[in-house]
């Protein structure tokens, strides 16, 4: 009832297909962001790190490209 916020799941090995497959089929249902490598699982940590240590700023493309 809403009380996930994102699934991590890296299979590993054959036996796991089934399971994982089940798992993220469900969050795909529910809108529930998933991460199925570590490089991606990595990537979120750097991600989630960076936006604790600086602030937020949107810019256009324009702006990017002046």
């Amino acid at each position: 009832s809403g009380d996930i916020d994102l699934v991590i799941n890296t299979p590993v090995g054959r036996g796991v297909r089934a399971d994982g497959w089940l798992i993220r089929t469900a969050a795909v249902q529910r809108s529930i962001p998933i991460i199925t490598t570590t490089a991606g699982f990595n990537a979120a940590v750097e991600g989630i790190r960076f936006l604790q240590s600086h602030e937020l700023s949107i810019k256009s493309l324009q702006e990017w490209l002046a």
